[in-house]
C-alpha cells in the first residue's frame, strides 16, 4: 500500500524522528527516509537482508537522512529491540550489524539469540519506553504494521510523507532509487 501524507509541521516531526528513531545517518538533506521494523517479522527479515545494503549505501553517499524506527508487532520483542538500541549507541554500523545477524537467525530458526548478557539487558529496559514511543509515533504517520517505510520531503516547515507498506521487493528499490536520485517527479515541493 502506497499513502502520500501532508505534514503542516514538517520540523515538529523532524524533532520527533531525531528523538525517537535510530539515526543510521543524519546529513541535513531535506530527504528522510525512516524505516518501520519488528525484529521477529518475516518480511521485514526479507527487506532487511535484500535492500540493507543499499540503504547502507544511501547513507554512506549521504543522500538521505536515514532513520530505523522500531514498530515492535510481535510481543516480547521490545526488550531486544531495546537492547540494540542501548549497545549500538551512536553507532551506526554496529547496529546494522546487529539486526542484521538478528534477522539471519529469525531467517533460519525462528529464534533470536545475540548473546546479549542479562546485566545489559537489565540496563536496556529504560529504552523500552523510547521504543513504544516509537511505535506510536509510527502510528500517528499511518504506519499500520511492517515492514514500512516513510519516504519525507521537507522544504522550510512544510513536507510531504510518501507512507510505503509492505515489502515490494525489487519495486520497492526501483521506487527508492527514484526518489533518492530525484529522478522522480512524484517528490516536489
Amino acid at each position: 500500500m502506497l499513502n502520500i501524507v501532508i505534514l503542516k509541521d514538517v520540523n515538529n516531526v523532524l524533532r520527533r524522528i531525531n528523538d525517537l528513531g535510530y539515526p543510521l545517518c543524519n546529513v541535513g538533506s531535506d530527504l528522510t527516509i525512516l524505516i518501520f521494523y519488528d525484529l521477529n517479522c518475516p518480511a521485514c527479515t526479507k527487506m532487511e537482508l535484500e535492500l540493507g545494503d543499499y540503504i547502507m549505501e544511501i547513507a554512506t553517499k549521504k543522500l538521505a537522512n536515514i532513520y530505523y524506527m522500531d514498530f515492535p508487532v510481535h510481543r516480547g520483542i521490545e526488550k531486544l529491540h531495546a537492547a540494540i538500541r542501548y549497545i549500538s549507541n551512536a553507532n551506526p554500523q554496529l547496529f546494522k550489524d546487529l539486526i542484521r545477524k538478528a534477522y539471519i537467525q529469525f531467517r533460519e530458526s525462528r529464534k533470536i539469540d545475540l548473546g546479549i548478557d542479562e546485566e545489559i539487558m537489565k540496563k536496556a529496559e529504560e529504552l523500552v519506553k523510547k521504543v513504544l514511543e516509537c511505535k506510536s509515533f509510527g502510528k500517528e504517520l499511518g504506519i499500520s504494521g511492517t515492514p514500512a517505510m516513510a519516504i519525507i520531503l521537507s522544504k522550510g516547515n512544510v513536507g510531504i510523507g510518501l507512507v510505503i507498506e509492505g515489502y515490494w521487493g525489487k519495486d520497492m528499490r526501483k521506487l527508492i532509487e527514484k526518489i533518492v536520485t530525484r529522478e522522480s517527479g512524484l517528490f516536489k515541493l
